[in-house]
């Protein structure tokens, strides 16, 4: 494999593959080997990160026990990489979420493999593009707990194209003091702390092109 520039946060590194099928450690490991990483088949994986100053263990996660196991292994001087033999968005964003260095999909080609060893080496996460978009998206859409019904989703889309909250306040049958209180509390669900600012949410949420995902009204 020739070396790219993300090959060499691996070269010289200490790696090591925790994987129960030997031909599938020993092509990974092989595959390392050509990036520039220094390959190791330990009994005692642990023992083994415990005794470098720098290495990397990549872990097939098949149970729960993994999981543990890549807690254990984690430490300042230890990168953990979750393969995960039944891949989506949603077991590479758990893996992340546990602090696993770097994830990669179990049937990967061993070259792919190693770029997301190599970029969790220097500090970066290299990810499916699929998985990269569920990212994107889950920061887009508003959190689980934020309740914006349809008439609040209007005000709000009033208010973004100029329409002051006096005048809100009449088309919608309240008195300007008892509008502002709503809005205020709305601002406040959304998590801002302006006009403005929810304004800016509800941008980004896609409330105001109306492409924000079917929410209930709070209470349902």
């Amino acid at each position: 494999m020739r070396a790219t520039r993300a090959d060499t946060s691996l070269r010289g590194l200490a790696v090591a593959v925790a994987d129960a099928a030997p031909s599938y450690r020993r092509g990974l490991l092989a595959a390392l080997a050509d990036a520039g990483a220094v390959p190791a088949d330990p009994q005692d994986i642990r023992a083994w990160a415990a005794g470098r100053q720098r290495c990397a263990v990549l872990l097939t996660f098949s149970g729960p026990a993994d999981v543990r196991r890549a807690a254990a292994l984690r430490s300042p001087t230890t990168l953990v990489v979750a393969l995960l033999p039944d891949p989506d968005p949603a077991s590479f964003l758990a893996a992340l979420r546990a602090e696993d260095d770097g994830v990669a999909d179990w049937r990967a080609p061993p070259e792919e493999v190693a770029a997301v060893v190599a970029a969790a080496a220097g500090g970066q996460v290299h990810l499916p593009a699929d998985v990269a978009r569920e990212l994107a998206a889950a920061v887009l859409r508003p959190p689980a707990t934020v309740r914006i019904d349809p008439r609040e989703a209007a005000w709000l889309r009033d208010l973004a194209g100029g329409v002051t909250v006096a005048q809100l306040a009449r088309r919608a049958g309240y008195t300007e003091r008892a509008l502002y209180r709503l809005l205020h509390r709305l601002y406040t669900r959304m998590g801002a702390e302006s006009r403005v600012e929810a304004l800016l949410l509800a941008t980004r949420w896609g409330v105001l092109d109306g492409t924000a995902p079917d929410r209930p009204p709070d209470g349902t």
